[in-house]
């Protein structure tokens, strides 16, 4: 329920003020005046725990990302998670906080997981991702030896 009265500071006293911060919810209670005839009796609010904004993170554009895999195409969101922290290295930014609405190999849009207690908002990374590749594979198969032996007997 939403409504709106128009108070003063005489119609009301304000007390045990509790910040919240990050992990923990504050409150205030609002305790009516003995002049006022506007309002009667007292109540406890409650302030909201204080997210960061992601979108305000120092370091967006991440550099190279560099591929775990042999062959493989495409960045993953571990990696660039990994990145993200690598350049940010107080923000801890886990997968329980965000949720990646579009990624490909130069960019990633994520927004803060409505489950998350430390963020909000959205946040727009650059990078450029290359993949690994590890020449052992033809070496081993040029020699005949390794898993691709199979392949070279038939050639």
């Amino acid at each position: 329920m939403i409504f709106e009265i128009n108070i003063t500071n005489d119609d009301v006293e304000f007390s045990n003020f509790k910040e919240s911060s990050k992990t923990t919810e504050g409150s205030i209670k609002g305790s009516a005046t003995t002049n006022n005839k506007i309002i009667k009796n007292s109540a406890t609010f409650k302030i909201a725990i204080i997210k960061d904004d992601i979108s305000l993170i120092k370091n967006k554009e991440l550099g190279e990302i560099i591929g775990n895999e042999d062959l493989k195409t495409s960045v993953g969101n571990e990696e660039t998670l990994e990145a993200i922290n690598l350049k940010n290295p107080d923000l801890n930014l886990t997968s329980d906080d965000v949720d990646f609405l579009t990624f490909n190999n130069s960019k990633a849009n994520l927004k803060a997981s409505s489950q998350s207690n430390r963020f909000r908002g959205t946040l727009e990374v650059k990078y450029s991702y290359t993949t690994k590749f590890n020449i052992s594979i033809f070496e081993d198969a040029l020699n005949k030896r390794g898993v691709s032996c199979n392949f070279c007997a038939k050639i």
